[in-house]
């Protein structure tokens, strides 16, 4: 047999949550850069941005999901 060690779930959430505002946050840095002028990766900024954007859309459908099943487990035990 295999051991796996299991991750309580609400640590894979704090990660997950972490990760969107650190990107989120990164992205921001980006975009201020290049409209100071500091940087000209325009590229990149795009990239980042896009990626802070998928990661927020996963935390958000996340959570509507936990919702959705949290009502749903409500209305079978009434």
């Amino acid at each position: 047999t295999t051991s796996t060690d299991a991750v309580p779930f609400a640590e894979v959430l704090q990660d997950m949550v972490g990760d969107a505002n650190q990107s989120l946050n990164s992205a921001d840095e980006m975009t201020n850069a290049f409209a100071r002028g500091e940087q000209n990766d325009l590229h990149g900024t795009m990239i980042a941005l896009s990626q802070a954007n998928i990661r927020l859309q996963l935390v958000n459908e996340t959570r509507n999901k936990l919702l959705e099943a949290y009502r749903e487990v409500m209305r079978m035990s009434v």
